[in-house]
């Protein structure tokens, strides 16, 4: 059994699963420190015994609008350290041997498009703004880029991350970003149904089969942001 004491997190824990809901709902669930470090802790309570899947969803209309601006106008806010910690997010939940899926519905922009790549399956609502425009403000991540190559291919990164313009839905489910694109009021229905198919699943299975995919788990960026 999880903590309950993530802040900006809602936790929804039975036997075999965990729904972790973004609860800033008023601020289209955005990534302030708070709600970055509760997705931290999770992810590292949960790695540290992981038994349950888990469904990463937002509480709201919208999954997640990307970094709150409380962070990106904020002198007094680390940004090294904080995008270390938003590193580490990914590789946690990328990591983490037990199903993972995301609820996609409203928008998913900058960090919360990485949740998603990171994620097992990401279920996408028709209607779902998808963006990763970090260019647009100067910012760049080696590790996001190299993340996103990895899982859907050089050419598609080149033209998502050098344009920064929106990923149509149907788009995203063309280059095996998304897993399912259903109708925006469905989203979390699916993503739940979908985490229940594959907690199912023989579990040393699915773990060999996840570790065999994760594509830093040679490289130096592990170690750094590990």
């Amino acid at each position: 059994m999880v903590s309950n004491s993530y802040p900006s997190l809602e936790i929804d824990e039975t036997d075999a699963t965990i729904v972790a809901s973004l609860d800033r709902p008023k601020k289209l669930n955005a990534l302030d420190t708070e709600l970055a470090s509760s997705l931290h802790e999770l992810l590292g309570d949960l790695n540290s015994a992981p038994e349950k899947g888990l469904l990463l969803r937002g509480n709201g209309a919208t999954t997640c609008a990307g970094a709150d601006t409380s962070i990106v106008a904020n002198d007094d806010v680390d940004s090294s350290a904080h995008s270390q910690m938003i590193h580490e997010i990914y590789q946690r939940l990328h990591r983490y041997p037990r199903p993972t899926v995301m609820a996609c519905k409203g928008a998913i922009v900058g960090a919360a498009f990485q949740f998603a790549l990171a994620s097992d399956i990401a279920v996408v609502g028709e209607e779902t703004t998808i963006s990763k425009a970090e260019i647009e403000h100067g910012i760049y991540s080696e590790f996001a880029v190299e993340m996103t190559a990895h899982e859907i291919g050089r050419r598609a990164t080149r033209e998502l991350y050098l344009s920064g313009d929106p990923l149509a839905p149907e788009r995203a489910l063309a280059m095996g970003f998304a897993s399912a694109v259903v109708p925006e009021d469905t989203v979390d229905s699916v993503a739940r149904s979908k985490l229940h198919e594959l907690v199912e699943k023989d579990t040393v299975a699915y773990e060999k089969i996840k570790r065999k995919l994760m594509f830093y788990e040679d490289l130096d960026t592990f170690e750094l942001y590990s």
